[in-house]
């Protein structure tokens, strides 16, 4: 069994221009995961801070930071089937 929560969504800047106005911004998702073979009671493994970012920038659009976060979890996602598989 494959068990997951976010932790922690996070926005902050990433890069700036010489005015030190935020040119582009990251979005970082933090997530638990927990995976258990359920048939002998053992946690294979388990990650308290599993975390993927992305980047946007605002001139992007007015859903840059769905899409980012969108594209973080999909990171998430792809690296946590990984780590499940990896093993075998």
């Amino acid at each position: 069994m494959l068990r997951g929560a976010i932790v922690r969504y996070e926005i902050g800047p990433l890069t700036f221009d010489r005015a030190q106005t935020v040119n582009e911004f990251k979005v970082e998702v933090i997530v638990s995961v927990e995976f258990e073979d359920v048939h002998q009671g053992k946690i294979l493994w388990k990650e308290n801070e599993f975390r993927a970012w992305k980047s946007y920038q605002q001139d992007q659009g007015p859903t840059a930071e769905d899409d980012a976060f969108s594209a973080a979890v999909a990171t998430l996602a792809t690296d946590i089937v990984s780590r499940t598989v990896e093993g075998w």
